[in-house]
C-alpha cells in the first residue's frame, strides 16, 4: 500500500548511486506540491525542488548516475535497506 502524502509533510529522500555501491543514507525534505503526476519536496534547509513520480515515488534523470526516493518515514527506509538489502548490490 503507497503512503499517502500531503503538502507540507515532513519526508525522506533516499540517494542511491546506480552504478556503484554505496552506503544508505536519507535527507528530511518537505512536501511543497502535488500533482497529478507527481509530488515534489524539497530538503528542509534549501529551496531547490525534486520531482518525483507519483506512482515509483523515485526521481532519475538519464544522465545521472543517482536515485532519488521518496519515503513517508525513515523507519520504513531503513526497514527496506534491511529487508531487501537496498545497498548491498542485491537490487
Amino acid at each position: 500500500m503507497k503512503p499517502k502524502f500531503e503538502v507540507n509533510q515532513r519526508v525522506w529522500v533516499s540517494v542511491r548511486n546506480t552504478v556503484e555501491q554505496s552506503k544508505p543514507y536519507v535527507t528530511e525534505h518537505i512536501i511543497t506540491r502535488i500533482e497529478k503526476g507527481g509530488i515534489y519536496a524539497r530538503p528542509v534547509n534549501h529551496l531547490h525542488e525534486r520531482r518525483f513520480q507519483t506512482q515509483t515515488l523515485t526521481n532519475k534523470h538519464k544522465n545521472s548516475k543517482y536515485e532519488f526516493k521518496l519515503w513517508a518515514s525513515v523507519e520504513g527506509f531503513w526497514n527496506a535497506v534491511e529487508e531487501e538489502g537496498m545497498y548491498s548490490g542485491k537490487s
